[in-house]
């Protein structure tokens, strides 16, 4: 018995020591860990989210001629009533995870208090290493 027990705990420390190495040397397990976490993000839509968007207008996944992939924008108006205004809104991810459709029911809710809202994709990291993002967001 006294054993088994010596092994499993020489087996977890193996595959924490190996795990520790893989995570110093690699981006890819807190990628894996930051994607998972927005993944499991639920958003709430208003009550009154059909009325809401019936008072708005998208344009989607328009091509911003990025060099770069997933280089495209949705822009959410007022049909009525725009303000001068425009937000210009970068999903979360942590550049490496998400996607600007996840919140595509907030871009309405703004668009329909009258801003004129863009939305971006961007390449994601880490095969597109930092600063591409922000390059695709000048």
């Amino acid at each position: 018995m006294k054993s088994n027990k010596k092994f499993i705990a020489l087996f977890l420390s193996a595959f924490l020591a190996i795990s520790g190495l893989f995570a110093a040397f690699t981006p890819y397990p807190a990628v894996w860990l930051v994607k998972h976490i927005f993944s499991l993000t639920k958003y709430s839509y208003p009550e009154n989210y059909e009325i809401l968007k019936s008072k708005v207008a998208v344009e989607r996944d328009i091509n911003y001629n990025s060099a770069y992939p997933n280089g495209c924008l949705d822009v959410f108006y007022p049909k009525e009533n725009k303000k001068d205004e425009i937000i210009f809104w970068v999903h979360g991810g942590g550049y490496v995870g998400d996607d600007k459709k996840k919140v595509e029911h907030y871009m309405t809710m703004l668009a329909s208090s009258g801003y004129v809202v863009i939305s971006i994709n961007y390449a994601l990291a880490p095969k597109y290493h930092y600063p591409v993002q922000l390059k695709q967001i000048e």
